[in-house]
């Protein structure tokens, strides 16, 4: 599984999420296997400076990465969308949130759905 969390530098799993979703500086890639993290990568947001049109860009660029899973802060309504369309699933949590926490949070989450 591949979730993509939207960042505020380059600390990886101790960084922390970013306010922003489509204009962040980087995003955190991590790679799951079986609820555990067996890689982190991080990439710089190229698209961030953009215009205008940044959030379905973004959005299709992480879609295009194989993301699973997106977490951020807040999403637009069009990104939700596109990523629903995808079956991207959206994972919100506050501003601020240490990356690895946050990654935590969402495994918890969809144990307790799987009960």
């Amino acid at each position: 599984m591949l979730i993509i969390v939207a960042s505020n530098g380059s600390k990886g799993l101790k960084d922390t999420v970013s306010e922003v979703f489509a204009r962040c500086p980087v995003f955190t890639i991590v790679k799951l296997e079986k609820d555990k993290i067996k890689e982190v990568k991080i990439e710089k947001n190229t698209m961030a400076k953009l215009d205008y049109g940044v959030g379905p860009i973004v959005s299709q660029k992480l879609i295009d990465a194989g993301a699973n899973v997106v977490i951020a802060a807040q999403f637009g309504p069009t990104v939700q969308e596109i990523f629903k369309k995808a079956n991207v699933e959206t994972f919100i949590v506050p501003s601020g949130t240490i990356i690895e926490d946050a990654i935590k949070q969402y495994i918890n989450s969809r144990k307790i759905l799987e009960k």
